[in-house]
């Protein structure tokens, strides 16, 4: 088995926005990557997602310590 850069392959509009992402949150994508239920998918469809899904996840974290 090889081990793959999980972020190879990410197209360059998608990589230019994965870099502006917290570092934390890249590390948490690089880590779920490989493990993504549809094996199918592209980092153009689920990087957006993934990144939308973390801020929702932010605010409502924000929201219940308030």
């Amino acid at each position: 088995m090889t081990t793959r850069d999980p972020s190879w392959g990410m197209p360059d509009d998608v990589r230019a926005d994965f870099e502006k992402a917290p570092a934390h949150v890249r590390d948490a994508y690089l880590k779920w990557w490989p493990e993504r239920a549809n094996k199918a998918s592209a980092h153009r469809d689920t990087w957006p997602a993934y990144k939308a899904a973390w801020g929702d996840l932010s605010k409502m974290v924000r929201r219940a310590l308030a």
